[in-house]
């Protein structure tokens, strides 16, 4: 069921709003428009959806450690706030320690 503005009149002629009560995290929205003038209502636009999320928050700084055995290094984080919308990837970037020479590890799941 579509729903007009909360306090909208016919007569208005902002072209922006900004909903700022009423909308849940996570849960997807859909918006139309239309235009009035002295022949009356046009029709409707087509819908659009949003999902109501915001980028993730900035992450804590990992934790590192070597396996002794293999050499091999582990790299663990914390996963931060999704922001209501599901974290899919990660990017891990490595500088060595005399900043000289740096490699990015593209599209990390998390494993």
């Amino acid at each position: 069921m579509w729903y007009s503005l909360v306090g909208l009149t016919p007569d208005s002629l902002a072209l922006n709003y900004r909903i700022t009560t009423g909308v849940v995290p996570g849960r997807y929205y859909r918006f139309r428009v239309r235009a009035r003038n002295a022949f009356g209502w046009g029709d409707l636009s087509p819908w659009i959806e949003i999902k109501a999320a915001t980028l993730p928050d900035t992450m804590v700084a990992p934790t590192t450690t070597i396996d002794e055995a293999t050499g091999h290094l582990r790299i663990s984080w914390i996963a931060p706030h999704d922001g209501s919308d599901t974290i899919t990837k990660y990017t891990i970037k490595i500088l060595d320690r005399d900043q000289t020479s740096s490699y990015d590890i593209p599209e990390c799941d998390g494993n």
